[in-house]
């Protein structure tokens, strides 16, 4: 929502075909100066102007617009990635937050940060985990399967540039897994899937 009220603010008077690289380096500007919204970094300013591309592509796709309409939006550099990664003090932590909390789902962040911390993977895989996908016996996470909760198989989805990988079950989060299994309700490691 806020994305849209700052771009509305800056091209709400402009039409489509009337938007070119000095609109989105002025738009850029004043985002940055913190005269439309908050002051902001490149990181977000390219992901506004990303939803304002995408906004103007669906419009063309349900030909609402010539795709002859489309400008060419500017966007700033992406900014460089941020290199920030958890102790194991601070995992430890963490995890001794989660145990000693009050909340009715604390187990399931205890789990969770577990296995973000033992598998290094994607949050997005690791909330849809299914138990057929962990095989306790060879000690190994498939990742690269996806539960279909119509069929109530695993289904190896389209080939991606995200290809996810089997990977191995370390020693520390084996037996947390196998704990996890014996008290768990149905077939997600994280009792549902999202987050």
């Amino acid at each position: 929502l806020y994305c849209w009220n700052n771009l509305k603010e800056f091209f709400s008077p402009m039409t489509i075909t009337e938007i070119e690289e000095k609109n989105c380096r002025e738009y850029t500007r004043r985002r940055k100066a913190g005269e439309i919204g908050r002051k902001s970094g490149n990181g977000t300013i390219r992901k506004e102007l990303g939803h304002l591309i995408a906004a103007i592509n669906w419009e063309i796709n349900k030909k609402r617009l010539s795709k002859y309409s489309m400008p060419e939006i500017w966007r700033p550099k992406k900014s460089p990635p941020k290199e920030r990664w958890l102790t194991k003090v601070e995992v430890a932590q963490l995890i001794e937050a989660s145990e000693q909390s009050n909340y009715y789902d604390a187990w399931r962040c205890t789990l969770w940060i577990n296995l973000a911390y033992w598998t290094a993977h994607r949050k997005t895989a690791l909330y849809n985990l299914v138990w057929p996908q962990v095989d306790l016996e060879n000690l190994t996470i498939d990742l690269n399967k996806n539960w279909n909760v119509t069929t109530r198989q695993l289904e190896t989805p389209p080939e991606t540039k995200k290809r996810r990988p089997v990977i191995p079950i370390v020693p520390d989060l084996e037996p947390i897994l196998i704990d996890a299994k014996r008290n768990a309700k149905n077939i997600y490691v994280l009792g549902h899937p999202g987050e």
